[in-house]
């Protein structure tokens, strides 16, 4: 029994899978995350089983990153918020009804489709540059400075429905000795 209480099982937990530094890592990524978010080519890399260059990481991740931030982003909610928002305005400043639900709809998906953009693009390249460092030295520190539950966290939106329990099965497989 963990007798330092419930507090500290997670720093317990990722201490113990990053004590063999990214092996776990690697064969979840490759064998469960990235085959179900539908990129082979970063599946790939982390199966290689070689040192694999900081630049080559960079460059395969970055458009698979873009990929799971902008199928993560909330659009529908954000897209509904915005067109309430700018419709009331435009109410409020004598559009009529009509008019206020077109205008809505129009600053909707202008102002959804550009936050979508920035998220998938800012979340992408820093996430990317920061793996890559981390992936191309097998540098268990700098992984978990990326944020590995936030990304996690992106998968299981991304991933749609089923994504959280088969993201969970293949963990528990990876962890499998």
């Amino acid at each position: 029994m963990d007798t330092a209480g419930p507090a500290a099982w997670p720093e317990r937990v990722v201490g113990e899978l990053l004590d063999g530094g990214l092996a776990v890592v690697h064969h979840w990524y490759g064998h469960t995350v990235w085959p179900l978010l539908g990129h082979a080519d970063v599946a790939a890399l982390h199966l290689r089983g070689t040192p694999v260059p900081a630049e080559i990481w960079r460059a395969t991740l970055k458009p698979a990153l873009r990929d799971v931030y902008r199928r993560a982003y909330p659009y529908d909610d954000a897209y509904t918020t915005a067109a309430a928002a700018a419709g009331g305005f435009a109410l409020a400043h004598g559009y009529s009804e009509a008019e206020a639900t077109e205008y809505g709809e129009t600053y909707a998906a202008t102002n959804t489709d550009a936050n979508v953009t920035a998220h998938a693009d800012a979340n992408a390249a820093a996430n990317a540059a920061a793996l890559a460092a981390a992936f191309a030295v097998e540098d268990v520190t700098a992984y978990a400075a990326t944020y590995p539950a936030a990304f996690v966290r992106a998968c299981v939106l991304a991933g749609g429905p089923g994504a959280r329990q088969r993201l969970a099965d293949g963990l528990r497989a990876s962890l499998t000795p």
